[in-house]
């Protein structure tokens, strides 16, 4: 523990998050997250929302809404915008009631779901082979060496999208 607040304290602020730091050799460290404060929000079930992160609506509505992506954080509101609809404020009481979630989407606000075929913006097809709320394992096979976890700021950075929902896309 020492060792993993030691490496911390002398890395910038602008990349200091209260997430673990994970070390992929070779002096480079991939911190989880492109956002450097501590959110004052998290999803129903406990992971941290940040501003740019997409999230769910699981409960207490009548209509399937679509997922929505966070516009901004204050310590009393979390501004959600649901592209195509609407832009609603939320408090923590309101996190809870509907059910928030985080989730990991494409700039569309697809959400990735594993097994589903992806597409680099540069035309790279892989698999997302894992995923979970703030990351997923992505495969690209062959040569490239780009298989491995992304977080929600490299999935934009790298405008991957899902490309279709079934297996043997990298074929």
């Amino acid at each position: 523990l020492k060792a993993a607040l030691a490496q911390t304290a002398v890395l910038p602020r602008h990349v200091r998050t209260k997430r673990r730091v994970h070390d992929l050799g070779e002096g480079v460290v991939a911190m989880g997250s492109s956002c450097a404060s501590m959110s004052y929000f998290h999803d129903a079930e406990g992971a941290s929302l940040d501003e740019g992160c997409w999230v769910e609506c699981t409960s207490n509505t009548l209509k399937k809404w679509k997922l929505g992506r966070v516009k901004s954080i204050t310590e009393a509101t979390l501004v959600v915008e649901f592209p195509g609809s609407s832009t609603e404020t939320y408090g923590m009481n309101d996190v809870y009631y509907y059910g928030l979630r985080r989730v990991l989407a494409d700039g569309t606000g697809t959400k990735f779901e594993a097994g589903q075929c992806i597409q680099t913006k540069e035309g790279h097809q892989g698999m997302a082979s894992e995923v979970e709320e703030e990351r997923a394992l992505l495969v690209f096979g062959g040569p490239r060496g780009k298989d491995g976890w992304y977080w929600q700021s490299d999935i934009d950075r790298y405008g991957i999208r899902v490309a279709a929902d079934r297996r043997g896309c990298m074929g």
